[in-house]
């Protein structure tokens, strides 16, 4: 089914779960559809291409990484058991942060104290059994609130596994069907990525960071933008 014929799209969703197969027309033969090549592939018989390259460079491994699931934990009339954590009452911290050993073992991210009469909230990949509520909280603590994070097609955030090539960020135009026509402006499809930089690091705050990225190039792009090449790489 045709949605219509579109000089830029805009794909604001993780690669992993848009559930989308990008394709093109064959030169050869408009009946026959072939893959997409993305990260900043240009298809043209032009010499210029806004200075992406003529092949196209494979995605990064963060292109395919899967998604984490998270749950949120509430509870109250909580008091954290120093014993558990092998600390003293005096050591108790505000929040604890699990490391990538600690995580695999107890299935939490983090455990934050919100308020002083026991208000506790937990992050974690599973939901939590009583047993283990107990073991941390006390027998009197009480569930006020739990949100799975991260619907039928994937999770709340990128698994970063420690970071390393995991975290090198994918482009922000993912795919150049057009040729230069005049200093930065571009003629031809494009294809732009509100969330590369998620390999990096995952908030709301990140895709409203993308979002802007991506405007500003589609408006330098399309011609109604045209501040400096450095200006605009600063900005971003």
């Amino acid at each position: 089914e045709s949605h219509g014929e579109y000089d830029i799209v805009i794909l604001a969703a993780p690669l992993q779960q848009c559930r989308i197969s990008f394709f093109l027309q064959s030169h050869v033969d408009t009946a026959i559809l072939l893959p997409m090549p993305l990260n900043g592939m240009v298809d043209s018989d032009g010499i210029d291409a806004d200075e992406h390259p003529l092949f196209p460079r494979s995605l990064p491994s963060s292109a395919t990484r899967t998604y984490t699931q998270t749950i949120t934990t509430v509870i109250s009339n909580g008091r954290l058991q120093h014993k558990y954590f092998n600390i003293t009452e005096s050591q108790i911290p505000q929040s604890i942060y699990f490391t990538e050993e600690g995580k695999r073992k107890e299935k939490i991210h983090s455990i934050s104290q919100l308020t002083a009469d026991g208000i506790f909230k937990m992050l974690s990949s599973e939901k939590l059994s009583r047993d283990i509520l107990e073991a941390f909280f006390g027998s009197d603590c009480k569930v006020e609130f739990i949100k799975e994070w991260g619907g039928e097609f994937g999770g709340a955030y990128p698994d970063f596994n420690g970071g390393g090539e995991n975290s090198v960020s994918t482009q922000f135009l993912l795919y150049d069907g057009g040729v230069k026509k005049q200093a930065r402006q571009s003629s031809g499809a494009a294809l732009y990525y509100v969330s590369a930089m998620e390999a990096s690091v995952s908030a709301l705050e990140i895709s409203a960071i993308g979002a802007k990225a991506v405007s500003k190039l589609v408006a330098q792009r399309i011609g109604i933008l045209h501040e400096t090449k450095v200006k605009l790489r600063d900005e971003l």
